[in-house]
């Protein structure tokens, strides 16, 4: 894969019918959730809070970083995962970067998120870019706990 590069996402509504099924893949592959399409359509996802798609050369969706505003200060990453073919390769960092970047231009201070308890390498990446573990959400994923994390952007 060659030529990888974060854009700034569109709302997923205007996204094509083909782009939505790579993302629905990548996130039923990455985090085993599954969103019907109906709903990734309806997602709030905002530009101004920093919502990314990780583009290849081919025009080929690697990852998605999709973030929504919650107010003046708040935004909350509703997906982020990135194709497993390209893990630990630095996407996920530039990414990151880029998104909170984009936040805080748009007077955004803090991030938080939901995270599987058992995704270590997930909980490790948000760490080291500042979040803490602030609840525990014993339902959210399907029989499984979740971790509520926040930090500044």
């Amino acid at each position: 894969m060659s030529g990888l590069s974060w854009r700034a996402s569109k709302p997923p509504s205007s996204l094509s019918v083909q782009h939505l099924q790579r993302i629905q893949h990548l996130i039923a592959v990455e985090t085993g959730e599954n969103y019907h399409l109906s709903n990734l359509r309806r997602l709030p996802v905002a530009k101004t809070a920093g919502s990314l798609l990780l583009w290849s050369a081919e025009e080929r969706i690697e990852g998605v970083l999709w973030v929504m505003n919650i107010d003046h200060q708040t935004t909350r990453v509703i997906v982020f995962c990135i194709d497993n073919q390209i893990h630990r390769l630095g996407h996920g960092s530039r990414g990151w970067k880029l998104m909170g970047e984009i936040a805080k231009s748009s007077g955004r201070t803090v991030v938080y998120l939901e995270v599987k308890a058992d995704n270590e390498d997930a909980i490790q990446f948000y760490r080291k870019n500042g979040l803490i573990p602030t609840g525990a959400l014993s339902t959210y994923y399907q029989g499984e706990v979740g971790l509520l994390m926040s930090g500044d952007l």
